[in-house]
């Protein structure tokens, strides 16, 4: 089945590695969309699931397929269809990619207003903490020695051009009053 007819189909999915013989079982609401959100992850080397990212590493992404194993129509038997599909895979878990046999997943699932008010309260006036001084230190050291690929005047007067105008573009005049307030944001974030 083609993933491209099946834009819209919900039901359980394999990704499989033909060249390793393994695979990921897991259910989607929308097929493309879950394909996508995996590739990506992959593709960037962030996957949550460390076995499938290192098979993914380790084979290339041509080794792996994404199969549709079975289409569910209703949307809240999902889980328990993925939980057959999983429970099947018992003789042969050391060719399966998945972390946990166990189904689960968050889809229908609605926050409470008082829930969602804590993790509101949770986030509010935390920042990200400024780099140590060590860690400026490294990212100095990485940039030393490397140089700016040469610019030809033409290249230099295209860009003086495109930021002719431009209030934001480095080297453009701020009033005092901006300069000032833009001072006191970065103490402010940096005082904490």
């Amino acid at each position: 089945m083609s993933i491209d007819n099946l834009i819209s189909g919900s039901g359980v999915y394999g990704i499989i590695n033909y060249t390793a013989g393994t695979a990921y079982i897991g259910s989607a609401v929308r097929f493309s969309k879950r394909w996508n959100e995996h590739k990506n992850k992959l593709r960037k080397n962030i996957h949550e699931n460390k076995k499938l990212q290192n098979s993914w590493n380790k084979y290339g992404e041509e080794s792996f397929d994404f199969t549709i194993l079975e289409m569910v129509e209703d949307k809240s038997k999902l889980l328990n269809v993925e939980q057959e599909w999983l429970d099947k895979t018992i003789p042969a878990r050391h060719k399966v990619l998945n972390i946990m046999f166990t189904a689960c997943g968050t889809y229908g699932m609605r926050h409470s207003e008082e829930t969602k008010k804590q993790m509101s309260i949770s986030r509010k006036g935390r920042k990200k903490p400024p780099f140590t001084a060590e860690h400026c230190q490294k990212l100095s050291l990485a940039k030393k020695g490397k140089k700016l690929p040469p610019q030809t005047l033409e290249d230099r007067k295209k860009k003086s051009i495109a930021l002719k105008g431009n209030k934001n573009a480095v080297g453009a005049t701020r009033s005092a009053e901006t300069r000032a307030r833009m001072s006191i944001a970065q103490k402010l974030r940096f005082s904490k």
